[in-house]
C-alpha cells in the first residue's frame, strides 16, 4: 500500500500534514507514521475500529465524530499543505458535510491534496464492489467523480 513514500502511485510530500478520514483500525496512518510522515488527524466513525486505531496511534489526534462536526481550527498544523486520505469513504458521506470540512481546511492550509478511492461504476466490477452496501450515498463514474470533487473545490 505505502512504499518509499508513495500511496496508490501518488508521491507523498514529507512536508505535508496528513489527515485520514474513515481510516478503519488505523493501519494506513500507522504505516504513514512509521515512514516518517505527520498524521495530524485521524477520523473513524465506527467505535470499535476507532478504539483499535487509538491504540495504534497514541500520539495522533483521533476523533470518532461526523466529518461536518470536526473543528479544523483545533488541528495543530505543521505545514501549509495537507493531504487528506479517504479510502472507500467519499461515497458514504453527504456532499454538504464534505464541503463543510474542506471549506474549513481551506482556512488552515494553502494547499489541500486529496487521495481517495471509490468503486468506479464504469468498471466491470463497479456495481459488484458496492452491491449489498446500502450505506453508499453516491456511486461514481470518472466524470461524476470529477464533477463531485469540483463541487468540493478541487481542480
Amino acid at each position: 500500500m505505502i512504499s518509499s513514500k508513495r500511496l496508490f502511485k501518488f508521491n507523498l510530500n514529507e512536508e505535508s500534514d496528513f489527515i485520514e478520514i474513515g481510516g478503519g483500525d488505523g493501519h494506513l496512518s500507522s504505516s504513514l507514521l512509521r515512514n516518517g510522515l505527520r498524521v495530524v488527524l485521524f477520523v473513524e466513525p465506527d467505535l470499535k475500529k476507532y478504539d483499535d486505531a487509538c491504540v495504534k496511534l497514541p500520539n495522533t489526534k483521533c476523533l470518532n465524530i461526523d466529518i461536518a462536526k470536526i473543528d479544523c481550527s483545533r488541528i495543530k498544523t505543521n505545514s501549509s499543505e495537507v493531504t487528506v486520505i479517504m479510502q472507500d469513504v467519499i461515497e458514504h458521506i453527504k456532499e454538504t458535510k464534505q464541503k463543510i470540512f474542506f471549506d474549513q481546511l481551506k482556512l488552515r492550509y494553502k494547499q489541500i491534496n486529496f487521495i481517495g478511492r471509490t468503486p468506479n461504476l464504469k468498471s466491470p466490477f463497479g456495481l459488484r464492489n458496492s452491491f449489498g452496501d446500502n450505506s453508499h450515498i453516491y456511486r461514481f463514474t470518472d466524470t461524476s467523480l470529477k464533477d463531485f470533487l469540483s463541487n468540493l473545490g478541487f481542480k
